[in-house]
């Protein structure tokens, strides 16, 4: 009976082994790249769409990413500190030095003639856009979130923002003094929006919301 059971248990604690781990390198195969090797789509298939995508929809356009970048210098770049920081992935584990690497590696190699400068705050939808809507709410208002939220408003669009204008209003300014659904969440990793830009919000308004 001995020599039967040594083998069955010794298979069935090999399973366990193979089947534990909940660190990001268990979930997602990441190789170790070189900073030669890296480009964007490296960036995207092993870090961005696993572990961001679900959030950000914007992660797989080079363009959008290239807009939290400083070229060349990650400590400084938004994409890398959020990162590197542990503050996204939100509610995942932190990325693995591997991953780190990857986004490190990206940013240094991005030169000044592909990063877009940055879009002066007015009051226009694309202004606002960029400033606003694009910073503090498709995060949580696009339509990848829909799947597990619904009824979630979509903010993607100038339609459906002038729709609930009021709304959004409200959540940005008297929300926060009654901690009435504010927007964004308080309890979230993006920052409130300034004065500056819901100033800039309501002039958007009085302007008749021009494109």
């Amino acid at each position: 009976m001995k020599k039967i059971i040594f083998p069955i248990l010794l298979i069935a604690t090999t399973a366990c082994k193979i089947e534990t781990g909940t660190d990001e390198s268990s979930r997602y195969k990441v190789f170790n790249y070189s900073m030669e090797q890296v480009n964007f789509n490296v960036l995207r298939d092993n870090v961005l769409k696993p572990q961001c995508m679900q959030c950000h929809s914007w992660v797989t356009n080079e363009v959008e990413v290239l807009k939290r970048v400083v070229p060349g210098d990650p400590e400084k770049s938004d994409l890398y500190k959020m990162v590197y920081s542990g503050q996204m992935p939100a509610s995942a584990p932190r990325l693995t030095d591997q991953s780190l690497n990857i986004v490190k590696f990206y940013i240094q190699k991005v030169s000044g003639s592909q990063t877009q400068k940055p879009v002066p705050l007015e009051p226009t939808y694309s202004s606002l856009k960029v400033n606003l809507f694009e910073k503090s709410c498709i995060r949580c208002h696009n339509p990848d979130v829909l799947v597990k939220h619904p009824k979630r408003p979509l903010f993607t669009t100038k339609e459906a923002i002038v729709e609930r204008y009021d709304d959004i209003l409200y959540s940005m300014t008297d929300a926060w003094i009654t901690n009435d659904n504010e927007m964004p969440p308080a309890d979230s990793n993006i920052p409130r929006v300034s004065d500056e830009v819901v100033n800039m919000l309501k002039k958007w308004k009085d302007s008749g919301f021009v494109d």
